[in-house]
């Protein structure tokens, strides 16, 4: 289990029914998409999407952040980044 938090550090909108601005959305993406590069825990990389119910319309940025990231690592880490968006 991890010790740091896919949401990219609590507190607030997710799971609460109020829609989160756009900052901590990116944070909240950020968050998932690098414990996905180090846990390689697609059930935990899905639970941290569905955190994000409420921002459905901003869902498009886990793509934008996915491959912007994926392409400032390795090979492994580009491969976990398709692996993630095939899902």
């Amino acid at each position: 289990m991890s010790t740091t938090s896919a949401s990219g550090g609590g507190g607030g909108g997710g799971g609460s029914g109020v829609p989160l601005d756009a900052d901590k959305v990116r944070t909240k993406i950020q968050g998932m998409i690098n414990e996905f590069f180090v846990n390689r825990d697609p059930i935990e990389a899905v639970y941290s999407m569905n955190e994000l119910k409420n921002n459905a319309d901003q869902k498009y940025e886990v793509v934008i952040h996915a491959i912007n990231m994926a392409m400032d690592k390795h090979e492994k880490e580009r491969e976990q980044a398709a692996l993630l968006l095939e899902g």
